[in-house]
């Protein structure tokens, strides 16, 4: 009688739950495919041409209105231009902004989740830092290198276009902390906090945490409380930062096109032609980082 029973009514109850857990994920896994298709609808050809004809637009109308800036017949333009048709490229950016820290947060918890679930986690994780530290150490060394041999800002007047903004970076940079206080500090003490301050340059500390909680959502005792609870939720924020993205990547021609627009009219076309060169060598590196390396 017993010979008789099938292996399937036998299975414990950890193989019916590992199971029913690979086919939720593969479940999930489909549908935030589906909804990362449905957010580019869009041919990608289709939007890289709109997005030229945006730039190329900004560049050519901001070149020709520039010389009106500061005069006197048209006191309506530099407000036209740098405060109402300025509000579109600054909802663009702020579109993409609002949702870096939920979108990250989610696809990483739920990423190191499934592959925790999955088991061999160590293994992927350890592969993936090795090629990280590789890869970040080629790219060091081709920019570097090229900065060097080509220099692309040596016909930059630095300090004439100078923003509070470099200045702070460079304070911070001279105020750096010690190779062991950055170690220390790449696992945050309030994770929340962190993700207030993640554009203010802390994203790697909240991408620390969110690793360390997605392990422990895959560990036993956990996951199984998780999977119906907390999965889901994460599941949908990352279904809604998609579409706000989608949203924005709609918006993105005249995003791009006010944003040109208004650096045209502010500073000239000279100021295309000194990043010229400085754009050249970022497409170089890129180049050979993605096809030598």
């Amino acid at each position: 009688m017993t010979g008789s029973v099938s292996s399937a009514s036998v299975r414990s109850p950890r193989s019916r739950t590992c199971s029913r857990e690979r086919t939720r994920r593969h479940d999930r896994c489909e549908r935030r495919g589906r909804a990362a298709r449905r957010a580019d609808m869009v041919p990608p050809v289709r939007k890289a041409a709109w997005l030229l004809a945006a730039l190329i637009a900004g560049i050519a109308l901001g070149g020709m209105l520039h010389p009106f800036k500061n005069d006197e017949a048209y006191p309506w333009l530099t407000p036209l231009v740098t405060e109402w048709i300025a509000i579109v490229g600054q909802v663009f950016l702020r579109l993409i902004f609002m949702v870096v820290v939920p979108l990250v947060v989610s696809a990483l918890l739920l990423g190191t989740y499934e592959l925790g679930c999955g088991r061999g986690m160590g293994r992927v994780f350890a592969k993936t830092l090795g090629c990280t530290v590789l890869a970040s150490s080629a790219a060091v060394a081709i920019g570097v290198s090229l900065v060097v041999l080509l220099q692309p800002g040596a016909g930059a007047n630095v300090t004439a276009v100078e923003s509070p903004e470099s200045i702070a970076v460079r304070q911070a940079a001279a105020a750096a902390k010690p190779v062991t206080q950055t170690i220390v500090d790449l696992l945050p003490k309030n994770p929340l906090a962190s993700a207030t301050r993640a554009l203010e340059g802390e994203i790697i500390a909240l991408m620390v945490a969110c690793l360390v909680i997605g392990a422990a959502m895959s560990a036993n005792g956990v996951r199984q409380k998780v999977a119906t609870t907390l999965v889901p939720l994460l599941e949908a924020i990352f279904a809604v930062c998609i579409k706000v993205v989608g949203f924005a990547m709609a918006l993105a021609p005249a995003g791009v096109f006010a944003l040109v627009l208004n650096a045209a009219f502010v500073n000239g076309i000279g100021v295309f032609r000194s990043l010229a060169a400085y754009v050249g060598v970022v497409v170089l590196a890129l180049a050979l980082q993605q096809f030598v390396v």
